[in-house]
């Protein structure tokens, strides 16, 4: 009996993963922002794709994304990497030092695992890695901020200061890409 169950439970298993490759696919190659990461952002927001090629970090995380990669005049941009991974970039800045710009990539940690989503780059406070299920009812808060801070254009980031032990406030707002002549100073940690 219990070589019955194991044969009905792989068949039922494969299906499910063929069907899951079937609809990952359609969404890679119609290059669209996947419909679990879109449910997240207003309808209004624009985002760019930009092609990566075959770039990819030295850890395999989706790490390199810079000021230079966004289109003048974008600020959130979106595409996929050479193994068909999902990413969303955003470039930001503190309200009260402009000049100081930041980009955050979330991206899909595993080309079969859509949900399974991380983050690379600079983080609001915090710089470690974030690791999310978004098949998950509840949002982390640095994730919370980060679609945030997409469709609000500005978020409030509250933080723990251990130098005078008190809790403290930083304003981010999406970063003004417009004036592509300017000179920046990148911080990436």
């Amino acid at each position: 009996m219990e070589y019955y169950f194991n044969c009905i439970y792989d068949f039922f298993k494969s299906t499910y993963d063929s069907l899951l490759n079937l609809k990952l696919n359609f969404f890679y190659s119609a290059n669209v922002v996947p419909p679990h990461i879109k449910v997240y952002i207003n309808e209004n927001i624009d985002i760019k794709k930009i092609d990566i090629k075959n770039k990819s970090g030295d850890t395999g995380y989706i790490d390199f994304i810079i000021k230079e990669d966004f289109p003048v005049g974008s600020n959130v941009v979106y595409g996929y990497d050479k193994f068909n991974r999902f990413f969303l970039s955003v470039l930001y800045c503190e309200t009260k030092r402009p000049e100081y710009y930041h980009v955050m990539t979330i991206f899909e940690r595993y080309s079969n695992d859509p949900h399974l989503i991380v983050s690379a780059g600079y983080k609001f406070i915090e710089n470690v890695v974030a690791t999310w299920n978004l098949s998950l009812d509840r949002m982390d808060s640095q994730i919370a901020n980060f679609f945030k801070l997409i469709n609000d254009g500005m978020v409030d980031v509250e933080y723990f200061d251990n130098n005078d032990l008190t809790y403290k406030s930083i304003q981010y707002k999406l970063y003004d890409n417009y004036n592509d002549e300017d000179e920046y100073v990148n911080i990436r940690l």
